[in-house]
């Protein structure tokens, strides 16, 4: 019986557990889940089809055939009426090309690259914005906590409040002090929560989570790392310039290579239609022919010579800018390791403070119990130890969006 009893109450326990389960998303897995966003997706498909693009350097070499065979009818005033069958099959090989499609598998190579490192780009910059909301998240929900432990306090002081006002002991203005506090209290939550729900939007987003709620968001995630400094490296703006101006210096050798003359290899097999016999007797004459073609398309080489040129100016140009990114990079990320290192001294100088600042919030509570101190005294010093903590967690998140911005350019995470 105990046993039937366990069976028949298992699917329940099954079902509370699912629907209890936490799916709670970390900060450190940002960058792994948000690879399922539909973005991210498009973006490895077009780098998959840059990439299929590559691999047929021979191209041009690959011969072209051309099979062919009728039935013709004709009138000749000498034999009458006709019928002739004729067929054939031609044959093209090209044997130089000014080494064109050697230079255009390289720039599609590149080109692939390129797009591989847009993507880098592409996703850097959605995991620092997913990110960016997360840690605001987090912080709306530390203050949140925070405001709302306040009103519970409040709501006990309330009690006291009213106690000394019934014997006389304080006037009623000290609860209208008590109640605005209270108000702006509960203004500065429901601002609290405007600032969630939009975080939370962006992230569901980002993360294609239509179902992540507060409760999966970490907020510890605030909390002080260890101290780590990123130094300078190449960038992704810099690698992509660098690679832009390998593909324009290729696509400048491709335009090169079609300046020159083509050569060919030309071969035919087959018996000619009516029409181009030389003499009517030759109606069941095969023929073959083989030879080489030379082309020089002159007008067609001097305008892709000024292409060519035009090619190579861009080069240059994405090599400078190349090289602008890198610098530019690297006193980024110089400053951003410097704004770091102030922050997390002033954050620990604030936790020291903090300390103080709640030592001494207990000492006007309990002389406010005694009478010694007024309302006014106590809600002074509980609003200045509030707003420090209130500092301390935007100090943090500066820290933290500091770290994530040397990740977006460095493309590591």
């Amino acid at each position: 019986m105990a046993i039937s009893k366990l069976w028949m109450t298992l699917p329940f326990l099954l079902m509370w557990a699912e629907g209890s389960w936490s799916k709670e998303i970390k900060y450190e897995d940002l960058a792994h889940s948000i690879r399922s966003n539909q973005k991210f997706k498009a973006l490895t498909l077009s780098v998959e089809s840059e990439r299929e693009k590559t691999g047929f350097f021979t191209r041009s070499f690959v011969p072209e055939l051309k099979v062919f065979a009728g039935q013709e009818e004709y009138n000749s005033d000498g034999l009458g009426n006709h019928s002739s069958s004729y067929y054939g099959i031609e044959a093209r090989a090209n044997i130089f090309n000014g080494m064109s499609d050697y230079w255009e598998e390289k720039r599609r190579k590149s080109q692939a690259e390129l797009s591989e490192i847009q993507k880098k780009i592409s996703y850097s910059e959605m995991v620092y914005e997913a990110k960016k909301s997360y840690l605001r998240l987090a912080e709306a929900l530390k203050i949140k906590t925070e405001l709302n432990e306040s009103l519970s306090r409040l709501s006990r002081v309330f009690k006291k409040v009213r106690l000394k006002i019934k014997s006389g002991v304080i006037s009623r203005s000290e609860l209208t002090s008590l109640r605005l506090v209270q108000v702006e209290f509960e203004h500065k939550i429901k601002d609290l929560d405007g600032v969630i729900i939009l975080n939370l939007a962006r992230l569901k987003s980002l993360l294609s989570l239509p179902d992540l709620n507060i409760n999966d968001i970490d907020d510890e995630a605030l909390n002080l790392p260890p101290t780590q400094r990123r130094l300078p490296k190449k960038s992704l703006l810099e690698k992509k310039f660098k690679v832009k101006s390998d593909s324009f210096n290729l696509e400048s050798k491709v335009l090169s290579g079609t300046e020159l003359p083509s050569v060919d290899f030309l071969a035919k097999f087959g018996r000619q239609p009516f029409s181009e016999r030389e003499f009517s007797e030759d109606s069941k004459r095969e023929e073959w022919s083989a030879g080489f073609q030379l082309t020089w398309k002159i007008g067609a080489a001097w305008e892709n010579s000024r292409q060519a040129q035009s090619s190579k100016l861009k080069a240059q140009a994405s090599e400078a800018l190349s090289g602008y990114s890198s610098s530019k990079a690297k006193y980024r990320i110089e400053a951003l390791n410097q704004k770091r290192k102030s922050l997390r001294d002033s954050i620990v100088d604030l936790e020291g403070e903090i300390s103080l600042n709640r030592n001494y919030y207990s000492q006007i509570s309990s002389e406010y119990l005694r009478g010694v101190k007024s309302t006014s005294d106590l809600t002074s010093t509980f609003g200045q130890l509030l707003e420090i903590k209130r500092h301390r967690l935007d100090l943090l998140l500066q820290y933290h969006l500091a770290q994530a911005e040397i990740e977006r350019v460095l493309g590591e995470f």
